[in-house]
């Protein structure tokens, strides 16, 4: 389990963190971060992280690796050849010019490039191309992008072939009409390029296109391609319980591999979760992450489909997308350059290599055990203190005790066993001679955390001596305070 021991060296607890799984891999603890008995979930304590300079970091691993190969790869799902459809709309009168095509997609998709095909030019056009995938309205572009991201800068192809231009990242679009649209810079006059077929249909570009002269009609084979991202087949879940105190920083970090995925707040003041696979999907859940107190969240990818849930309940969902293998560590609470800090409570860190949950679920109610799909563990749920010696100060006698008698005011942080988890001794030398002294419970209070302990023992045995000690020891790394200790002797 996950230990927390009190160094010596250092004015507060440090953390030795355990993966229990069965690939068990060393933890790396930064600054502050320590375990912490004041708002434990599950055991005796949570991992706690102050938002300065406290995170966990873990050295990069296979095995725990979320996914990575895909099931399809990146296919045409749509194209346009020789059709009437309009591929002309809009121009200013001499520098920029829009070439649009229309399509449309039956199903929800998620699209990582489109291809157009240019088939000549006239005059020396200059400059790049946009490729935009942007709203229908009406029949005819709206100049809205589809989704952020939907557009890409190209070079303009050599007559006759075609240019591919791939999204930074895939854009998810339901079933809808679309348009291409490549949107030309310094185009006017008589220089331009040429499509297949124009604005209204008849076989002609519009004249505005070329400066009032008429272009004729070409014909193409392939106008567009419009392709899938390839879809990916392992499942996954990444899930855990989180304690926020303050979401001050907008992009907060609480798990992930820099170069591979993430699991952020969206960067708004919206404040939501957001999980992010790099150039691949993302997918923002539109539920309220609450302060001081604890939520539980999960990241499960089934039959290629990632579902963001909190508290169980399905925040949002998208096309999942191959994974790029990461190099970086992974970290909780921060990222790798130990930025965007959370401050707050974390347990229950888990990933898996299979899907948790398929649906709305009910949030667990004990802590996690390891089983065969789990690939990395941390409770975070245990604080094991050290064994801990009180001795007091040395009472004189003035004659040679016998007997003593010591009565004990404890406070339990753990349930304390006595005799098991707190031994008591007496020594009437001085402290150099101890004897065990058997101590039973008189008296709980309150909620029984209160507990007033007593005994007594022979000294007889000890050589003689007139300076009364007593001293008490924590065992079994069990916690508690001592409010008080009377020690009487005759």
């Amino acid at each position: 389990m996950t230990v927390a021991y009190n160094s010596p060296a250092t004015p507060v607890p440090t953390p030795t963190i355990e993966d229990t799984s069965s690939g068990a891999k060393t933890v790396t603890v930064h600054g502050n971060a320590r375990m912490s008995g004041t708002n434990p979930l599950f055991g005796n304590a949570s991992l706690y992280l102050d938002g300065i300079d406290s995170y966990l970091s873990l050295a990069d691993s296979d095995d725990w690796r979320l996914c990575s190969q895909a099931n399809s790869p990146e296919n045409v799902i749509t194209s346009h050849t020789n059709t009437n459809d309009q591929l002309f709309f809009g121009a200013s009168s001499g520098s920029e010019y829009r070439r649009a095509t229309r399509f449309n997609l039956s199903s929800s998709s998620l699209i990582s490039a489109i291809e157009v095909k240019q088939v000549g030019r006239v005059g020396s056009p200059t400059g790049n191309w946009t490729l935009r995938i942007e709203t229908d309205n009406s029949g005819v572009p709206s100049g809205n992008l589809a989704a952020i991201g939907a557009s890409v800068v190209v070079i303009p192809p050599s007559d006759g072939n075609s240019v591919k231009g791939t999204f930074s990242s895939p854009i998810s679009l339901s079933n809808n009409n679309y348009w291409i649209v490549v949107q030309c810079e310094n185009q006017g006059g008589s220089n331009g390029w040429f499509w297949p077929y124009d604005y209204n249909g008849t076989g002609k570009v519009a004249t505005s296109s070329n400066g009032g002269s008429t272009w004729s009609t070409f014909t193409a084979d392939a106008w567009y391609k419009v392709y899938q991202a390839p879809m990916v087949s392992e499942d996954y879940t990444v899930d855990l319980w989180i304690d926020p105190l303050v979401l001050t920083d907008l992009n907060t970090y609480i798990i992930g591999q820099d170069d591979s995925w993430k699991l952020t707040l969206d960067g708004t003041i919206n404040k939501y979760l957001k999980y992010s696979i790099v150039d691949g999907a993302s997918v923002i859940a539109p539920i309220t992450i609450n302060v001081e107190t604890w939520q539980h969240i999960a990241i499960v990818q089934k039959d290629g489909v990632i579902k963001l849930y909190v508290n169980g309940i399905l925040g949002a969902s998208v096309t999942g997308t191959v994974m790029v293998n990461g190099t970086e560590d992974l970290t909780i609470g921060a990222d790798s350059n130990g930025e965007h800090l959370f401050n707050g409570f974390i347990e229950e860190v888990r990933i898996s290599d299979n899907a948790r949950w398929s649906a709305a679920f009910s949030t667990p109610d004990e802590a996690y055990e390891s089983d065969v799909n789990t690939k990395l563990l941390f409770p975070l749920n245990v604080q094991t203190v050290p064994n801990m010696v009180l001795q007091s100060v040395g009472y004189v006698s003035n004659y040679v005790p016998t007997s003593a008698r010591v009565v004990i005011f404890e406070e339990d942080v753990d349930v304390i066993e006595p005799n098991v988890d707190l031994v008591v001794e007496v020594s009437r030398d001085g402290g150099t001679t101890f004897t065990n002294c058997i101590i039973a419970k008189d008296q709980e209070f309150g909620d029984g955390t209160l507990n007033l302990f007593s005994g007594s023992v022979d000294l007889s045995s000890q050589p003689n001596g007139e300076l009364m000690v007593w001293r008490l020891v924590t065992q079994n790394n069990k916690d508690c305070r001592i409010r008080g200790v009377s020690l009487s002797w005759r």
